[in-house]
């Protein structure tokens, strides 16, 4: 990470007053105009007729202590050009923007790029410009600053952590000190705290606020470090896993696009039940727990109560709970219920990240079983959307299976109640589109 642009080696010596340093500034030349005034000086004292005074201090009856009168200002002479090394070259009072600020002509012209500048009016170099202020971080597993080097790779900070994040050993090759330390977060110079955005932490282990998702994970007290693991886990910003509630099963999935509760509410609305998970937080039972991708924001993990790390791509299933893959070609489950029917029944396929139909999900409810097995159906015959669906007499087949599907588990006392409905209804509507099929084939002789 780069701290500090250009720096020039050298200095600026100002010539019109030996020993003084300084900056001259806009696009006037202070050598004619030295000259311009001491011109015109010499030509007042000589026009009062007074005596030169001794020839150590000549002039000093025409000074304006003697004779109450300022000395004239001979102007400053015109320029044709701007002293080398602006990185902004000044517009010209002749060309400034007459509707522009009143005042003196402070308009830039475009910047220069870092090819184009030059050193600057009276700089004097020592003959050769190097970018001598740059600086790198390097990380370890946690984002921790752990070396800081110069532009030449040379080591400027070396910093060892305890493990909840108070330095251990702290080394400097000169007297900058980088902020940004434990987890790659910025430690206040003056409290000694690390701010991470919802809350403050003292780097001996603990919060200074309460965890504002502390009923998400209420088996770890509020004011804990991560869990009490922070040589495994991190506490960052960005948080991507969700979860919600589907006809009595909780799913969990990875939404790539929100990072907070805030950007839930703003996706899903306030009140939708979709909740936002930390890392760390407990799914499935309490038996898995769930870990964000802070770098690309793509792939979440899931780890089991003994350590290893499932499959990124495969749906775990519990009794009441599923948990979703994270990969491209998992099932969405934003896509996910999005029929009157549920996820099958109806032209709204479920998608994978790529956005192509996915059939990984394998439905909760008896009643989508048959309605995914006719989309596979309709697949296979290269068939989709309501048109296919209401005059492709090429699947009469598959709609008649879902047909005799869909009413044999509404009839399963089995089912639930309002399962067994909707399996009725499915029935129904394909019963009649399998009628209307039979007959257009039969009148158009099997076209």
């Amino acid at each position: 990470q780069r701290l500090v642009s250009k720096l020039g080696n050298g200095s600026f010596n100002n010539r019109f007053r030996p020993a003084v340093y300084g900056v001259t500034a806009g696009s006037i030349n202070y050598l004619e105009r030295v000259n311009s005034i001491s011109q015109s000086r010499e030509e007042y004292i000589k026009s009062l007729g007074v005596a030169p005074g001794p020839p150590h201090m000549q002039g000093i009856y025409a000074t304006p202590d003697e004779t109450g009168l300022s000395y004239p200002d001979g102007g400053t002479p015109a320029t044709t050009y701007t002293p080398p090394g602006w990185p902004r070259k000044v517009v010209p009072l002749e060309d400034k923007d007459p509707n522009g600020p009143p005042g003196a002509p402070i308009q830039f012209y475009e910047p220069m790029s870092n090819e184009e500048v030059e050193p600057g009016f009276a700089f004097e170099g020592s003959g050769h410009v190097e970018e001598t202020g740059r600086y790198f971080y390097h990380s370890d597993h946690l984002g921790s600053t752990a070396y800081v080097t110069d532009f030449r790779g040379r080591v400027s900070q070396y910093v060892a952590y305890m493990p909840y994040g108070e330095a251990l050993y702290e080394q400097h090759s000169n007297t900058r000190d980088m902020p940004y330390k434990f987890n790659g977060k910025e430690k206040d110079e003056e409290t000694g705290l690390y701010y991470y955005g919802a809350r403050y932490y003292d780097d001996e282990g603990i919060w200074l606020g309460v965890d504002p998702l502390w009923y998400r994970h209420p088996d770890i007290g509020a004011y804990v470090y991560c869990a009490a693991n922070p040589v495994r886990l991190v506490d960052p910003d960005g948080q991507d896993w969700v979860e919600r509630e589907v006809d009595g099963v909780k799913e969990t999935y990875y939404d790539r696009k929100v990072k907070s509760q805030a950007d839930v509410d703003k996706k899903y609305g306030k009140g939708s039940g979709v909740s936002h998970l930390v890392d760390g937080t407990k799914v499935g039972n309490g038996q898995y727990s769930v870990y964000n991708d802070h770098e690309n924001n793509r792939d979440g993990r899931v780890v089991n109560n003994e350590g290893n790390t499932m499959s990124s791509s495969d749906i775990i299933y519990g009794n009441n709970f599923t948990i979703f893959g994270t990969t491209d070609e998992s099932v969405n489950a934003e896509t996910l219920h999005q029929n009157w029917m549920g996820s099958y029944t109806g032209p709204n396929n479920p998608k994978d990240y790529r956005g192509e139909d996915s059939y990984q999900y394998l439905p909760r409810n008896a009643s989508e079983y048959a309605s995914r097995q006719h989309d596979l159906d309709y697949g296979a015959a290269l068939a989709e959307g309501p048109r296919d669906a209401l005059l492709n007499t090429r699947v009469i087949g598959a709609d008649a299976q879902l047909v005799l599907s869909s009413y044999k588990t509404a009839m399963d006392p089995r089912v639930p109640l309002k399962d067994r409905g909707r399996a009725a209804l499915t029935g129904l509507a394909f019963h009649w589109i399998t009628g209307f099929k039979t007959v257009k084939y039969v009148v158009t002789g099997g076209k």
